[in-house]
């Protein structure tokens, strides 16, 4: 079925791992009926009396209850901690632990790293995966950077900053291995940014938004601040994005009419935040992404791109005239439409900050001034990782970055599932061109957006292998099994 070269390719991780990922893989009376009582045991009578607090307005009470709940369930599966991390990235402007300091979710991310520091060492032996290699050297030579920075004591900030990010994807996939466990963490990510979206429909005047110049603004649920700052908004519509990319794979994938129009549902409330956060990447990129990687979709034929074309843009279609039609598109978001032609790059002088970030590149002789170093000599930020990483970490910090990448769209390309392809290839092109409109190679939802395209990368990499091992058919039947639970 495979041809030797190509069983070298999906060959990523040892076949000792492909065993492991195979018994986690086996639908067990465990992983179903084990889990979901498990899972009920622990949280509906702490639900129930953190509901009861909640309605008698004791909310630090009803927290404290959660909390124990997160803390019992990552003790007997410290995996939880993980999908509760993920969930909370998106919501880290809603939640604030405690205001103008710090986030649940960092807290959470922090804990989560110290529950998987066994699996972390566990993993550290197995050969590596080819995409590890190139965020190491590009961490490398980061940290290098700390010795002719001008600021050592914030660039050194700055690579443990970048340093703690890009374990984000490490976390995800030492404990979420199965295609259950990656369409759990979607299905988490998606109710995330949903709660996101409505929260920003809620916050604001809509129809100020609609008509005017202003922007939706997200408030924090516990300190109450609202958090306006353009940058956080654009970083908004990045997840909100993420959400539109499940979505469309959830409605393409999941059996019954019912799920696909939850689904459909899903993803017009992200659109209309969307339409709300005025992020002009989000605006202009998210449909590029999506024409642009069913072009891209190498082993589907021309009819099958056809239809899914036909099938995304019927439902896109749909969404816009519901949308038009409930008065979401005010003169504010068309001025928001044309300001993507009328300004273009030349919107806060950005092509005067790029010449100055090249400029650094080539008076440090192509070695870059250290991370985030451009910033303090420019005082300004570049609004893209291209320049940014170019004047920061000069001609080595593009090639570990472009490496990285490259080495990811190849692999994107040689899975041989369409749906799971096609979902990689949106999210991936998203990243690459909404991120030359923005510096967020340090930000959260880019590791994100990374983690789950490794995640279903190496997932699809890892079948065949396990499909070669296991000749009694067992994972055609979990399979199968998969469907009727996803």
């Amino acid at each position: 079925m495979y041809t030797k070269y190509e069983n070298e390719i999906y060959v990523s991780n040892t076949v000792n791992d492909s065993v492991e990922s195979l018994e986690e893989a086996r639908p067990t009376e465990r992983t179903i009926g084990g889990e979901l009582l498990l899972t009920m045991a622990i949280w509906i009578p702490l639900l129930f009396v953190a509901a009861i607090f909640a309605l008698s307005g004791v909310l630090m009470i009803s927290g404290l209850f959660i909390a124990l709940g997160i803390i019992l369930h990552t003790i007997l599966r410290p995996a939880f901690l993980v999908y509760v991390f993920i969930g909370l990235i998106p919501l880290e402007w809603m939640i604030s632990a405690i205001p103008g300091i710090t986030t649940v979710s960092k807290l959470v991310g922090v804990l989560a790293l110290v529950v998987s520091v066994p699996k972390l060492l566990k993993a550290v032996p197995r050969k590596w995966d080819s995409c590890a290699y190139w965020i190491v050297a590009f961490i490398a030579w980061a940290i290098m950077g700390v010795l002719w920075a001008p600021y050592p004591i914030p660039a050194l900030s700055s690579c443990l900053t970048l340093t703690l990010i890009y374990g984000i994807p490490l976390i995800m996939c030492v404990h979420i291995r199965t295609k259950v466990a990656i369409k759990g963490a979607m299905l988490v990510l998606l109710i995330s940014c949903l709660f996101s979206a409505i929260g920003i429909i809620k916050t604001r005047d809509t129809h100020a938004t609609l008509a005017g110049k202003e922007r939706a603004m997200v408030t924090a649920v516990v300190g109450g601040d609202e958090y306006s700052k353009t940058e956080n908004l654009n970083i908004m519509g990045r997840y909100m994005a993420l959400g539109v990319f499940i979505s469309i794979y959830m409605i393409l994938t999941s059996p019954g009419i019912v799920k696909r129009l939850a689904f459909i549902g899903g993803a017009m409330i992200l659109l209309v935040a969307i339409i709300l956060l005025k992020g002009r990447a989000t605006y202009l990129f998210l449909p590029v992404a999506v024409l642009s990687s069913i072009i891209m979709l190498k082993g589907a034929g021309l009819g099958k791109r056809l239809i899914i074309m036909v099938s995304v843009m019927t439902i896109g279609g749909i969404l816009a005239f519901a949308i038009i039609k409930l008065g979401f598109i005010g003169s504010g978001i068309q001025d928001r439409f044309e300001s993507i032609f009328v300004e273009g790059v030349q919107a806060g002088g950005r092509i005067g900050i790029w010449r100055a970030h090249v400029k650094t590149f080539y008076e440090t002789g192509f070695r870059g001034a250290g991370l985030s170093m451009t910033r303090w000599i420019v005082m300004k930020v570049a609004h893209s990782d291209l320049f940014t990483i170019m004047g920061d970490l000069g001609l080595v910090g593009l090639i570990t970055f472009f490496g990285f990448h490259a080495t990811l769209f190849i692999r994107i390309q040689r899975i041989k599932d369409i749906l799971p392809k096609l979902f990689c290839l949106m999210a991936w092109t998203f990243l690459i061109l909404a991120n030359m409109t923005l510096t967020g190679f340090m930000s959260k939802i880019y590791v994100l957006f990374l983690g789950i395209i490794l995640l279903t990368v190496r997932h699809e990499e890892m079948r065949p292998i396990e499909l070669s091992m296991d000749p009694k058919g067992v994972l055609e039947q979990m399979s199968q099994w998969e469907t009727e639970i996803c």
